[in-house]
């Protein structure tokens, strides 16, 4: 997911579409009868060249950075939120120490502010000549259509982020769902063989969740869920894998040192769990944890299974 406090460039790029951006540039430079077309992105690290025009006058290649501190038009732009048109910036007084204009000779400059989907400012689209221009309203409508085709890229790419957090999100409990818990888990056990990282998972049952639903309610029923999510969400490291892969039913993948971690891990999240419910007062309810240490000869549903048949066994523990 594209973060709008880092450089586009310096993030994964696989859904920012670069090289239709690249033909809009150098379409611009075209049109405009300029040496120079830019796609600027702002960040608190400063204002850096997501896209420039390909012309050997073109001073400034993508990846460039100018620090928020220097006077250049983008920065102008980007705080006043508004379209900035200079013609002669040698008459003006304000541009003389813009080091465009005293040091690489740009005269004249036209751009826009370009807005993430959430307002937010993501930079400029602009042009720069060494001339004085003259430009009219047709220059800069055609301006605001080119400003248009970057930032309906950008609302593509925050709705396709969107729906891949959502595929992947449980949207009760907030931690991963069953989609997304097989893929990263799959991952980090491939990790693990290559480093040998030991690591256990463990399965996580609401004991008697049928009842306590039919006699509170699905609200009630709802909450206990949260309730299990975050009690085990505090016992386990933030870079572990845990998810919510049924109705009442929890599988996380975590890191460990020794075997004798899983089970000390296990009653300290079902001591967790049984105090938030007092404090949220919520109905007394106890939980079920399997565990199994990963062997390197198992598979991940393997594992699963193991750790699933180990929590059943609690269960009937409980009832003897």
């Amino acid at each position: 997911m594209l973060s709008a406090n880092k450089f586009i460039l310096e993030q994964t790029k696989e859904n920012v579409p670069l090289n239709k951006w690249q033909k809009t540039i150098n379409l611009m430079s075209k049109l405009y009868q300029v040496p120079t077309s830019f796609i600027v992105q702002y960040t608190d690290q400063g204002y850096q060249v997501v896209i420039a025009s390909q012309q050997k006058e073109n001073p400034y290649p993508a990846g460039s950075t100018i620090p928020t501190s220097t006077n250049i038009f983008c920065k102008k732009v980007v705080e006043s939120h508004q379209l900035l048109y200079v013609q002669n910036a040698t008459e003006l007084e304000e541009w003389q120490t813009n080091p465009e204009v005293s040091d690489d000779g740009f005269n004249s400059y036209l751009g826009m502010p370009i807005n993430w989907p959430d307002g937010k400012p993501f930079g400029t689209i602009c042009i720069m000549d060494l001339q004085k221009t003259d430009y009219d309203n047709n220059h800069i409508e055609l301006l605001a259509e080119f400003r248009s085709v970057i930032e309906d890229d950008l609302e593509i790419i925050d709705n396709y982020d969107k729906m891949q957090q959502i595929a992947m999100v449980d949207p009760l409990t907030n931690i991963h769902n069953r989609r997304a818990f097989m893929l990263l888990a799959e991952q980090r056990f491939k990790l693990a063989k290559r480093v040998e990282l030991l690591l256990g998972v463990l399965f996580i049952d609401a004991d008697d969740f049928k009842q306590l639903n039919d006699k509170y309610g699905h609200d009630i029923g709802d909450k206990v869920l949260v309730s299990i999510a975050t009690s085990i969400k505090a016992n386990i490291r933030e870079s572990d894998i845990l998810a919510r892969i049924g109705g009442d039913e929890f599988a996380c993948v975590l890191q460990i040192n020794h075997a004798e971690d899983l089970p000390l891990i296990a009653e300290k999240i079902s001591d967790h769990y049984q105090q938030a419910n007092q404090q949220l007062a919520l109905p007394a309810n106890t939980i079920s944890i399997g565990s199994v240490v990963a062997e390197k000869n198992k598979s991940l549903d393997e594992l699963i299974c193991i750790a699933d048949q180990a929590m059943y066994q609690v269960k009937a523990e409980k009832k003897r």
